[in-house]
């Protein structure tokens, strides 16, 4: 580490109460609206091309970093939904309809797709694949208690006891989230009739190629379902 970096502890601290001071200026937040709308967002990829190869040294520097920044991001990320779980969710959702017309979805999934391929691209040609199995323990704890705690802060739970049994559970987050891909796949279905069996041949093939993956990870997880689901069936 340089002597430079070194200096400069504590520089996001510092920044954030550069920031505050300057969002408390009324000035500012006159003008706020209009530098947020002024916002070159097709302009983000010479952005990232620039950063990443004018010089080849800043390339890996970032690249060096780029678990420091993306620690950040996900710091950002968590606290800006925790506070979005304290805004009701008829204005969550007025505010989603107002903004859909101008998200770029299409560009926000594919580069989730690219994202998606890369990883998994990265983990398949891994030799130590087995020893970041608990990265992934910490991944999938650290989604289940987010879920579970952001649908508790929103929503009502019903009063049956079938749900006063699962919601504590495991096991309740996984089928809530099947619970609503599948009303969310319905009205995919019913607007796009053809996706249907284009999603089952894909299924299908899946199953063929990946037979083991169906009698080790699968069928372990269905049969707990299936208990449940026969439990739910008891007077």
């Amino acid at each position: 580490m340089s002597s430079d970096s070194a200096s400069l502890p504590g520089w996001t601290d510092s920044l954030i109460r550069i920031v505050s001071r300057v969002l408390r200026s009324p000035h500012f937040k006159d003008n706020l609206e209009a530098i947020l709308n002024r916002l070159e967002t097709h302009s983000a990829h010479h952005m990232i091309r620039s950063l990443l190869w004018t010089d080849p040294s800043v390339s890996l520097l970032l690249l060096k970093c780029l678990p420091y920044v993306l620690n950040l991001s996900i710091e950002a990320g968590r606290e800006f939904i925790i506070h979005m779980e304290s805004i009701p969710i008829k204005t969550l959702g007025l505010v989603y309809q107002t903004a859909k017309q101008k998200l770029r979805i299409r560009t926000w999934g594919e580069t989730t797709g690219r994202t998606a391929a890369l990883v998994l691209s990265i983990l398949q040609k891994d030799s130590q694949f087995e020893a970041h199995s608990s990265l992934e323990q910490e991944f999938i704890e650290g989604f289940s208690f987010g879920y579970k705690k952001t649908i508790q802060q929103t929503e009502n739970f019903t009063s049956s006891s079938n749900t006063k049994k699962l919601k504590d559970s495991f096991w309740w987050i996984w089928i809530d989230i099947f619970d609503r891909a599948a009303t969310w796949m319905e009205r995919i279905s019913e607007q796009n009739p053809d996706a249907v069996p284009i999603l089952t041949n894909g299924l299908g093939y899946l199953i063929n190629k990946h037979q083991k993956l169906i009698h080790t990870v699968f069928i372990p997880l269905v049969q707990p379902l299936q208990e449940i689901l026969n439990s739910s069936r008891d007077p």
